[in-house]
């Protein structure tokens, strides 16, 4: 449901395809871009869980790549709380995974969207959302309990401030 590709260009500056996957997607990608032009996004964080046999990992949309302070924070957390990363391989979506980050992944995903700098709209390239900290965690639900896995998301929603805090010192 969170396909924003009807507004995420590709190689040929085009719309990745012509209309959303439903209409749900097409209502939630549109709410995003309209909500972002009056609250321009700075920092995002996206808790999934996911229920394949994998370790858990995360997404980075950021120019500073694996360098971005959210992520590594986000990386940080997760290890303290002993939750096991995936190193190297790749996701089930076959993206590469590097020390637990998967790293600027054209996925067509709402999360794409929010760092898009660019986006497409009726035919029109226009400025997109420019998220610079987009980090979406997938956490691996089979294996953790569900009472570790509210601690370490709860400390992660906690630190937030401190990440505001620390980013906004650059």
């Amino acid at each position: 449901m969170g396909s924003s590709e009807h507004f995420l260009l590709n190689e040929k500056n085009q719309a990745r395809k012509k209309q959303p996957v439903c209409k749900e997607a097409g209502a939630l990608a549109s709410f995003v871009l309209t909500a972002s032009k009056h609250y321009p996004p700075y920092i995002v964080i996206d808790l999934h869980e996911d229920e394949s046999k994998r370790d858990t990992y995360i997404y980075v949309n950021s120019e500073l790549k694996e360098k971005d302070p959210v992520a590594e924070k986000v990386i940080k957390i997760l290890r303290k709380n002993h939750v096991s990363l995936q190193k190297t391989k790749k996701t089930r979506f076959n993206e590469e995974i590097i020390d637990g980050m998967a790293i600027n992944v054209q996925d067509g995903s709402i999360d794409e969207l929010l760092a898009a700098k660019k986006i497409v709209i009726k035919n029109n390239i226009r400025k997109g959302p420019s998220c610079p900290h987009v980090v979406v965690v997938e956490t691996i639900a089979l294996d953790i309990p569900l009472h570790k896995r509210i601690a370490t998301h709860k400390q992660i929603i906690d630190s937030l401030e401190d990440m505001w805090n620390e980013i906004s010192k650059t």
